[in-house]
């Protein structure tokens, strides 16, 4: 049995897979996957606010889909790590801030993000403590790659 991680979200049937002269399976002449939302446990709530609106526009680019709702998980939609990298990206570009890569493991669904990055802004006085530390780090990396 599969971690339930790597489990697809969506299967596509087909009456056989396209094959390259060599025989190995042509990705390129591949159907699309639909960008329909695939049936979940819940239902269907669209985005209310401006941000849960970015949030789900930004969903919906990198799962290639149609539209997502505020209590869809991320995961059961067919996200994945790398394109939690990608949507972190996506998001930097449309809302002007920096969302860290566990936040979207820790909060995986529009809603729930978007309630943190609205009550979670972070200090200024935060700001520079982390790039205090970061500052630190990267002096005891110079130290240690010159020995």
């Amino acid at each position: 049995a599969l971690p339930e991680y790597m489990v697809p979200a969506a299967y596509m049937e087909m009456a056989s897979l396209p094959l390259t002269p060599n025989g190995k399976v042509d990705r390129k002449a591949l159907p699309a996957p639909s960008v329909e939302r695939p049936d979940l446990d819940q239902d269907y709530v669209s985005p209310e606010s401006d941000l849960e609106r970015s949030i789900a526009a930004g969903w919906q680019s990198v799962l290639n889909l149609e539209r997502v709702g505020v209590h869809d998980n991320f995961f059961d939609l067919g996200g994945n790590s790398l394109l939690i990298v990608r949507l972190q990206s996506n998001l930097k570009d449309s809302l002007g801030q920096q969302i860290p890569l566990v936040a979207f493991f820790q909060r995986p669904t529009v809603r729930s993000l978007a309630e943190h990055l609205s009550t979670d802004e972070p200090s200024a006085e935060a700001m520079t403590r982390v790039q205090d530390r970061v500052k630190r780090q990267q002096a005891a990396l110079t130290r240690t790659e010159r020995r």
